[in-house]
């Protein structure tokens, strides 16, 4: 008997040791610019949401290595945006924002790399020196999710303004949005009007997420480098619950042809009764709720609609003047953000601005990109927002 116990009390203390090991190698890492290279725990950000389903959480931070290898720490507001912001606006200040998915987030770079860090930076440039510009980029967030973080921001940070990033692609879908685990629209009544719907605070997840259970694996997954790469690899229990949402980086979408336009035309040049129609129809009377709620003017910038073919120019521009005229009747701005980077690309081709190195061309922004965003983005404010504060 004793000599079990003795076995056991080893094995024991030989786990503790190497658990320690292993937590000390990987601190050292992320301590030095060693984790550039060498394996390390990627950081785990995401949690609960009672209004979106999932948000950054407080605090979280560490080493994203998707795609690309950058520091990432989320602001004391659960964003990923300037560490010192408060939440109270500052006298005399201009406090803008910009809402979207993993693009605006741009977890693959530093934060004053970013293109909305960049463009405070340049609003600032231009004599703006109380503007503030706020990142509510959030991975994955389609466009129930960037409204209800739109309504919630909107107020509790007291916005001036707001530039709603969005890729045209993500209102093509002629299906309800899955709401058991983020907030989307679905269809109501007999008229098939979309509003969104929370299935997800119903679920089993998302009660465990807001536990004290969950809420202790939280903080064990942000001080514990073990539990971190145990959550990463999607062990089994508690931990494999507490998974960061699935977020696929979007190709670069520069072609124009036929086939990339007709569905925009679809959607916005025809006034049929498929569930895309319900869900843009929904998505821009939520934000001109939003607009009026908090008096507070929106501009809508949609990418990913191609401008490099000559020969569907004029399709093109009729659709844009379609997507202006629709967006402006909801009583928002309209920003054709393909065509305001036209000035900025000097030379580039708009591939070039995703992607890195031997994946240049595919995914999210690098450096090159977001300076281009930022000065594309700096002509929408100047334009839309300023002359209106």
């Amino acid at each position: 008997m004793q000599s079990v116990l003795r076995t056991a009390f080893k094995f024991v203390i030989g786990l503790i040791v190497g658990s320690l090991g292993f937590e000390l190698y990987l601190r050292c890492i992320e301590a030095t610019s060693l984790w550039r290279v060498l394996p390390v725990a990627e950081a785990s950000l995401y949690g609960p949401s009672r209004e979106a389903g999932y948000t950054h959480r407080a605090g979280a931070g560490g080493v994203w290595i998707t795609e690309n290898r950058a520091k990432v720490a989320i602001s004391a507001l659960g964003l990923r945006d300037a560490p010192g912001r408060s939440e109270v606006k500052p006298a005399g200040a201009l406090r803008f924002a910009v809402a979207g998915d993993s693009m605006v987030e741009a977890l693959q770079v530093p934060l004053e790399q970013t293109f909305v860090a960049l463009l405070q930076a340049e609003l600032r440039r231009r004599g703006h020196t109380g503007a503030e510009v706020i990142n509510l980029g959030l991975a994955g967030a389609r466009p129930a999710v960037i409204v209800e973080r739109l309504r919630l921001a909107a107020g509790r940070l007291r916005l001036d303004g707001a530039v709603v990033s969005v890729s045209a692609g993500d209102f093509l879908a002629g299906t309800e949005d899955d709401t058991s685990e983020f907030a989307g629209y679905v269809r109501r009544g007999s008229n098939e009007r979309a509003v969104i719907a929370h299935a997800f605070r119903d679920s089993r997840g998302f009660a465990l997420r807001t536990s004290a259970v969950g809420q202790g694996i939280y903080w064990a997954v942000d001080h514990v480098r073990l539990a971190l790469v145990l959550n990463n690899r999607k062990n089994a229990g508690l931990a494999g619950d507490l998974v960061q949402p699935g977020v696929a980086p979007r190709a670069a979408n520069v072609a124009c042809g036929e086939a990339d336009l007709r569905p925009h035309e679809g959607l916005w040049l025809e006034r049929t009764k498929t569930f895309a129609h319900a869900r843009l129809a929904a998505f821009l009377a939520d934000l001109s709720a939003i607009s009026r709620e908090h008096s507070i003017p929106l501009v809508l910038s949609l990418r990913n609609i191609g401008v490099d073919c000559p020969p569907l120019a004029d399709r093109r521009k009729r659709l844009i003047d379609q997507m202006a005229s629709r967006v402006q009747t909801a009583g928002l701005m309209f920003d054709d953000h393909e065509m305001a980077m036209e000035p900025h690309l000097a030379g580039r081709s708009r591939s070039s601005l995703q992607g890195f190195g031997a994946r240049l061309g595919n995914g999210h922004l690098n450096a090159d990109g977001h300076r281009v965003y930022a000065n594309a983005m700096t002509d929408a404010i100047t334009e839309h927002l300023l002359p209106r504060r």
